[in-house]
């Protein structure tokens, strides 16, 4: 019996896709100028995050002594099914953060509680 693989593809805009690797490198700015070491990003020039579960999250950071995996989400991908996958994989190996736009962090959370997803923080993203 043959062995098939199935990947998902998140489809998302090309403004999306701006707007989440702004948000990355400011969450990394973020995380540096608070004192944490970022030891991974999945963005160039990044070594890239090892796979946790099924996935690799956007961001790995030694925060106040811990390891965390940050997610960064943004209005057009927070309600995904694969979005919900990828917080659950990183919510059980990890304490999580989640970037994620101000307008739509209502939802964020919603979701998360919905889905008994731990998330130790919620980082809102106000920009454009």
């Amino acid at each position: 019996m043959g062995v098939f693989c199935v990947a998902f593809t998140m489809r998302v805009s090309p403004r999306d896709s701006v707007l989440h690797d702004r948000m990355l490198l400011l969450q990394i700015q973020t995380y540096q100028k608070e004192g944490s070491r970022v030891v991974a990003a999945d963005l160039d020039g990044w070594p890239k995050p090892p796979m946790v579960g099924r996935h690799v999250p956007d961001i790995m950071v030694e925060f106040h002594g811990k390891v965390v995996y940050n997610e960064v989400e943004t209005c057009e991908t927070i309600e995904l099914p694969e979005t919900r996958e990828q917080l659950e994989d990183f919510a059980e190996w990890a304490t999580l953060h989640v970037t994620i736009p101000q307008s739509c962090l209502d939802t964020a959370r919603r979701i998360t509680a919905e889905r008994g997803i731990e998330v130790e923080t919620f980082w809102p993203y106000g920009g454009t």
